[in-house]
């Protein structure tokens, strides 16, 4: 199609440039498609004759390394970022739990204070706590 399309083109800007009066506007669009279809003519022979194509495979392969690559440093960072969240709620749990132990252990010694005692029923003991 390319080469009717050359063909074409250099036919009829010969005779826009012909005729009288000359018909640069016929001429002008001819040129422009005549331009248009050289540069996918050399395109053409590049890809399928000078070894674009082959290039391109080559090229395509390394692409697709690159992103294995790229996808094997993002599940890195996934697992040190996971690994740095999950010390954190770690630590934060920690936190809740020795401060909760800290006020249990209070609560003991306010409970000791008030009269409890290991012989105590459930309900004393609730009746305690709800007191202090």
């Amino acid at each position: 199609m390319t080469a009717a399309m050359l063909i074409y083109s250099a036919t009829f800007m010969r005779f826009a440039w012909v005729v009288q009066p000359r018909n640069l506007l016929l001429f002008a669009c001819h040129m422009t498609n005549e331009t248009a279809q050289l540069i996918q003519m050399g395109r053409y022979i590049e890809h399928y004759h000078f070894g674009g194509h082959q290039r391109r495979v080559t090229q395509e392969a390394k692409v697709i390394e690159d992103k294995d690559t790229d996808t094997l440093c993002i599940k890195s960072v996934s697992i040190i970022v996971a690994s740095v969240i999950q010390k954190d709620r770690v630590k934060r749990q920690l936190t809740l739990y020795s401060s909760e132990a800290a006020r249990s252990k209070d609560i003991n010694e306010a409970l000791m204070s008030h009269g409890y005692s290991q012989d105590n029923t459930a309900s004393e003991v609730a009746h305690m706590t709800f007191m202090l």
